[in-house]
């Protein structure tokens, strides 16, 4: 996963062989009928610091 001037780029593999929703995600890219991405993510361990609206 990277990110540049134009926005968020991933890189992987889909299983179509063993996973049927890989397979049905595949099928979608091919037919370029996908407009986003979705993912999810686990914070680090850390304390919210309110004036910056992040975490350290």
């Amino acid at each position: 996963m990277w990110e540049d001037e134009r926005g968020l780029f991933v890189k992987g593999k889909l299983l179509i062989e063993d996973d049927p929703l890989a397979k049905r995600a595949h099928a979608h890219m091919k037919a370029g009928s996908l407009s986003g991405l979705s993912i999810g993510y686990v914070l680090k361990d850390g304390e919210y610091e309110r004036t910056k609206g992040s975490f350290d």
